[in-house]
């Protein structure tokens, strides 16, 4: 991931989603956790340094699109 330093996560507090949060964090990465509810990630992940949080309705494309603008995008080759 050498490059990609801004990254956006959907699902971030679930059962997977905690604990990358938490390692991408410690390792220096700016994260933006999007939620439909972003209070329960605040309670969650509030202390960690370089955490954004944005309150994004999934059926919201338009929103959707402005949540991730300024973001990083890895291709599947």
């Amino acid at each position: 991931m050498e490059g990609y330093r801004n990254i956006a996560i959907i699902g971030a507090s679930g059962l997977l989603g905690k604990p990358l949060v938490k390692q991408l964090a410690k390792a220096g990465f700016q994260l933006t956790l999007i939620s439909r509810d972003s209070s329960k990630l605040k309670e969650i992940f509030g202390l960690l340094d370089g955490v954004k949080f944005k309150e994004v309705e999934s059926t919201n494309a338009k929103a959707l699109k402005e949540a991730f603008t300024g973001l990083n995008f890895c291709r599947p080759r």
